[in-house]
């Protein structure tokens, strides 16, 4: 009964040797120090276990404290880590898969923790990860507290008892500083600066958020190498992340405390990134990593909690996530835009504020455009009226720093539109791609006769108009998100231009793109192309 209630914390070999700092065990003991180098999270390599190893495995099972079960904890008990979960933890011992095993009523016993509240760890004298296994390499316990593994999980929790950043290896610290510095500015920032502050700080007590950092940076990581061997280390590590991460997540989606903390929705806006970078923006998009998104906003609208902090932050990058989505797919947007605590209004405010409602509106458009609503001619006049208030109060930073018109008899075929602040950039491309949804779902336009052959004329204009704002933005304000939104409007909208050299053009900016942001555009263009060909 007892190893059904069990939880177990794997313990891996790494690839290659390091040094490091000898823990204190091996200082006072004036031995060499066994540890060596931790590699936290770090893809491992299976290695056949010696008969002494399963020997020791086995009596370090049977020496591990079991603390009394009370009525008082007992009903924490019924959900537990699946039994494929693990906490990939590096050594540089050359033994294999080491197992620590602690029993499900030691994770009972834990004290709750604020998710929302600045981690205080909760022993004054923790064990360090080398001086437990070089006790453990002796054969021996280590003095003190002998019933404290390194890490104790929390069933069906996001974090761990204490941190667990001492454990990260090098790889796994180069991996979260590209992330930091490549990665977070420009794609998860652009509405909320502090995302990535807050993100690396509960990263090292969580590994549900630790690996989906770890996945993604690894994944953009290898698209920018040049070897080609190092990045399919890269792309490879990039997979084993990703599925122990998704080998954390699938079991908290039952549990509404553990949806509702912005670390799980910060993961899921982190992994549907990952699931962008590998997914062509044209044809059905399942978005499976969505649905983790999809369940944390539901869960806390159905609570009424307030959208305050981390949360906050992850929720509105899941916004402009879910629109992108609904677009590809035809669907209505899932999101509530009514109820995410945000003036709306056309009041003086800050750049990302605007940016946010114009982000809102976007929403409202693309489910006008694929629900029942779509002839009505109300709604849509509403809509068009609250785009015009938007364009006219937005404050004076929105407007171009330089802007020249395009010129093709010079070779330029989009205008030149240089906006200097990010907020700006992306709350425009938004708007000129809500705009685009405008023009194609007008309920006014006629539709047969000689009026609507002049109102094609009128609708291709004003289509290309968009679409060359789009694509001057892309080119001369680079903002990744801001340049999805170019490439999901070239997905679009692009067989509606016929000039070549314009054509040219637009299959320069999504090279562009493919090679400066890591967004795959190859069968984009392949598409557009295959669309021109059909049409000439």
């Amino acid at each position: 009964m007892l190893e059904q209630d069990i939880v177990t914390i794997l313990i891996q070999s790494p690839i290659g040797n390091s040094t490091s700092l000898p823990c204190s065990n091996c200082t006072k003991s004036k031995k060499e120090c066994k540890a060596g180098s931790f590699f936290l999270f770090r893809p491992g390599i299976k290695s056949k276990t010696s008969k002494t190893s399963k020997t020791r495995d086995k009596t370090r099972r049977n020496r591990s404290t079991t603390l009394p079960l009370t009525e008082s904890n007992s009903d924490s008990l019924e959900t537990s880590l699946p039994s494929n979960t693990a906490l990939y933890l590096g050594s540089s011992s050359s033994r294999g898969p080491q197992a620590l095993t602690l029993t499900r009523e030691q994770t009972s016993v834990l004290s709750s923790i604020d998710n929302d509240q600045t981690y205080q760890n909760p022993s004054n004298n923790p064990l360090s990860i080398n001086e437990l296994l070089c006790s453990e390499i002796d054969g021996t316990l280590p003095s003190g507290d002998c019933t404290a593994p390194p890490f104790i999980v929390k069933p069906s929790s996001l974090y761990l008892d204490r941190p667990i950043g001492q454990a990260i290896d090098h790889r796994g610290a180069e991996l979260l500083l590209h992330f930091k510095t490549v990665i977070a500015k420009p794609w998860f920032e652009v509405t909320d600066p502090d995302f990535t502050n807050e993100a690396l700080r509960r990263a090292p007590r969580c590994p549900l958020l630790l690996y989906s950092l770890l996945a993604v940076s690894s994944s953009h990581k290898s698209r920018f190498l040049d070897d080609p061997d190092i990045a399919q280390d890269y792309a490879r590590y990039e997979e084993e992340y990703h599925e122990k991460c998704i080998s954390l997540l699938l079991p908290m989606l039952n549990d509404s405390e553990s949806i509702t903390d912005g670390a799980f929705l910060a993961c899921s806006t982190i992994l549907r990134w990952y699931e962008e970078l590998s997914a062509p923006i044209h044809g059905r998009d399942d978005a499976r990593h969505l649905l983790g998104g999809y369940a944390s906003v539901a869960e806390s609208f159905r609570q009424d909690l307030p959208w305050e902090g981390f949360q906050r932050a992850a929720l509105w990058i899941h916004l402009r996530q879910d629109i992108f989505n609904a677009v590809i797919n035809q669907r209505v947007p899932r999101t509530n835009v009514n109820r995410l605590g945000i003036d709306r209004s056309s009041s003086p405010t800050d750049e990302t504020t605007w940016a946010k409602r114009v982000l809102c509106l976007e929403a409202e458009v693309v489910e006008y455009c694929f629900s029942h609503e779509g002839s009505s001619i109300q709604r849509y006049t509403s809509l068009e009226v609250r785009l015009e208030d938007w364009d006219r109060q937005k404050p004076q930073t929105f407007t171009p720093a330089f802007y020249q018109e395009r010129d093709p008899s010079q070779g330029v075929s989009f205008p030149i539109v240089s906006v200097l602040l990010d907020s700006c950039v992306f709350a425009l491309s938004h708007y000129y791609f809500a705009m685009l949804m405008m023009v194609v779902h007008d309920p006014r336009m006629p539709k047969v006769g000689t009026q609507y052959l002049e109102c094609q004329k009128e609708i291709r204009i004003k289509i290309l108009h968009f679409l060359r704002l789009l694509c001057g933005l892309a080119s001369s304000s680079p903002v990744p998100p801001a340049r999805g939104m170019t490439c999901l409007a070239l997905s679009l909208f692009g067989s509606w231009i016929t000039d070549h050299a314009e054509r040219d053009a637009a299959i320069n900016v999504l090279r562009k793109v493919d090679q400066e942001d890591a967004w795959p555009t190859s069968s984009l263009r392949q598409d557009l192309r295959a669309q021109w060909e059909s049409r000439d």
